[in-house]
């Protein structure tokens, strides 16, 4: 499967990531359904002169699971394409050779450096629908589609990140349905894919966020003040509540997935 990287124009990209054969069929249809417009104004746009609008092509981002960094590099070729001058679209154009070249420098330095288990916990953590999909099938055994549907993935996404369970020893297949295994990754504190990792479910949370909250849901932010005494019991408390949570989470019997995001940080240095 391409990625936003092989392409400098992000209507050429969506026609091959949104082609209306083989695997992707009715992919069309599932967009328009998440941008909440026809399935004519997606064909309209990809095949016209005109353009999606930021807020569609943000949902449209969010509609095939990009990682963060493809995430930029996507939003930056409709920025550049909707640029009402020249100046500002090479500005854009400028912003995304530098990313393509910072990509190719991390590539060299990983192949370089990274070890075989380094390499399985980036394809593991680099979007937030493997960790997702990983977490599905510990509740039970799905098949490609119903993954597909329930988190509202392209099915070339939901097959892909299968792939790469069965790969890292997560998931087995049997008759096209897939199974959790024992095996569990737990990211070392120090690991440069830590970081990726928060931004995955930071932004899954803002989206939720976005849409209409289901029973259950929790969401709450807000900046306080408190003593410097305060603070180290505040936090003690929180890894405490992290602590306490474990025993919960790894009961048998599961039956519902969650995100759960905690920070706590000071806002000064």
């Amino acid at each position: 499967m391409k990625e936003v990287f092989d392409f400098d124009d992000y209507k050429a990209y969506l026609a091959e990531r949104l082609a209306t054969t083989g695997a992707t069929r009715g992919i069309r249809s599932r967009l328009a359904r998440h941008l909440g417009c026809q399935v004519a104004h997606v064909s309209q746009v990809l095949n016209g002169p005109g353009h999606f609008t930021l807020e569609h092509a943000a949902l449209i981002d969010e509609f095939l699971a990009h990682g963060a960094t493809e995430s930029e590099a996507f939003l930056l070729l409709v920025h550049q394409a909707r640029a009402g001058n020249r100046a500002l679209a090479a500005a854009y154009q400028r912003r995304y050779k530098a990313l393509l070249a910072e990509r190719r420098r991390a590539r060299i330095k990983d192949a370089e450096t990274v070890s075989d288990e380094d390499a399985a916990l980036a394809l593991y953590y680099r979007s937030w629908h493997v960790a997702a999909i990983h977490t599905f099938l510990m509740i039970a055994p799905q098949d490609a589609r119903s993954l597909a549907q329930s988190l509202e993935l392209p099915a070339d996404a939901a097959e892909a990140a299968l792939r790469t369970l069965v790969r890292l020893g997560l998931a087995r297949e049997q008759r096209g349905r897939y199974a959790a295994t024992p095996k569990r990754w737990h990211l070392p504190p120090q690991s440069p894919l830590v970081a990726q990792h928060h931004q995955n479910w930071r932004l899954r949370a803002l989206l939720a966020l976005e849409k209409r909250p289901l029973d259950g849901d929790l969401h709450y932010s807000g900046p306080i003040a408190v003593a410097a005494g305060s603070a180290v019991k505040l936090r003690a408390l929180l890894v405490q509540t992290i602590e306490r949570m474990e025993p919960l989470i790894a009961a048998p019997g599961e039956d519902v997935a969650y995100a759960v995001c905690l920070d706590f940080f000071r806002l000064h240095r």
